[in-house]
């Protein structure tokens, strides 16, 4: 509690120093940033600010109108519940509930794989070139490569996703290379996934401030049970100097296209960075890594001396911008005002000409 309520504070003092430097005067005027400043009182008593928000609720209002938009209007209250149940069971399945697919009995839970389909099936020795850690037996045997795995999270991991996992009694991060199960055996418990392990330094990257992902020379193979979650990681392109190159080709409207684009050409594939930013899976990585890599750092590093500089600008330049708005509010009121009288002016004259046309 007393690291998430530093981090909290440390977060809302950031968003409140930015918010100076783009417009200091709504710090003193506007509610809703004087609020954030006792948001940790209150979380230490009622718990995460979620729990207790209400401003949430009032996004309904335009979940509401959409649904009602978007319906034909032949049974609009059918329309909107159906709405709502598609929004619930996305959230559901995002939430990491469980599901039943359409074409198939089983529902996905965490350690199952999904075979690919024969035509795209790979049989044969798997691996032969490398020394997997724990399984020397590996290349002896006949494998089928695997679409996916279900991890923990109820995450759906691939080929070349990152994940973190559990090996043996140590968490460790990596990449998946393989999804691999016997071509003998019909038992899901018995594929294995092979990772390219990766250690996470001691220290963030002095660019971006991210941990950091560095390349070892170990394989692991482990049960699908064993995934934990995966994440999303950036390779270090200014480490590396990664230059852009012309790429042409992709498809555009489900034809070929001769269009050429700019990307990045990675030269080295050993380090990467942790993408502390991404949203999926956010809290599981902060709670995954050691907690210096992801500590809040304040913006400014001497806020007093900041918020000085802040409070002087203000009070030379707020009465200033005070008069000129208030200025501004008088000559619209004057305006609206001898709009008024115009139009009732432009009325009369309407009424009397009517009048006069009515008895000539």
């Amino acid at each position: 509690m007393d690291e998430y309520l530093a981090d909290l504070s440390v977060a809302i003092d950031n968003v409140l120093d930015r918010w100076a430097v783009v417009k200091p005067i709504h710090i003193a005027v506007k509610y809703k940033l004087h609020v954030l400043s006792h948001i940790p009182d209150a979380v230490w008593q009622f718990g995460p600010s979620v729990l207790f928000a209400t401003k949430i609720f009032e996004c309904w209002n335009a979940v509401f109108r959409l649904c009602s938009v978007l319906s034909n209007h032949q049974a609009p209250s059918l329309d909107i519940a159906t709405m709502l149940v598609h929004m619930e069971r996305f959230k559901h399945q995002v939430s990491g509930g469980w599901w039943k697919p359409d074409d198939e009995d089983e529902w996905p839970q965490a350690g199952t794989v999904k075979r690919l389909s024969k035509a795209k099936r790979k049989s044969g020795p798997q691996w032969k070139e490398k020394i997997i850690e724990g399984l020397p037996q590996l290349s002896e045997m006949i494998w089928n490569d695997c679409k996916h795995a279900v991890a923990h999270s109820e995450d759906l991991c691939f080929v070349n996703s990152w994940v973190f996992l559990t090996e043996g009694v140590e968490t460790i991060a990596g990449c998946i290379a393989k999804i691999l199960v016997p071509e003998s055996s019909i038992l899901e418990s018995s594929a294995v996934v092979i990772v390219e392990h990766f250690d996470i330094s001691n220290s963030n990257d002095k660019h971006l401030d991210m941990p950091l992902l560095i390349c070892t020379t170990k394989n692991y193979y482990v049960q699908p049970k064993d995934i934990l979650f995966k994440f999303n990681v950036q390779h270090d392109c200014p480490h590396f100097s990664c230059p852009l190159v012309d790429v042409t080709g992709g498809n555009q409207e489900q034809q070929a296209s001769k269009i050429t684009r700019k990307m990045k050409a990675h030269s080295d594939d050993s380090r990467f960075h942790i993408n502390l930013h991404a949203l999926h899976n956010s809290h599981l990585v902060r709670e995954m890594l050691p907690h210096h890599l992801t500590k809040q750092k304040l913006y400014f590093l001497n806020c007093k001396a900041k918020h000085s500089e802040f409070a002087a600008e203000l009070q030379e330049t707020g009465p200033q911008k005070w008069m000129q708005a208030q200025a501004r509010s008088q000559a619209t009121k004057l305006r609206n005002k001898q709009d008024k009288e115009d139009k009732a002016t432009a009325a009369q004259d309407r009424n009397v000409a009517w009048t006069f046309l009515k008895y000539s």
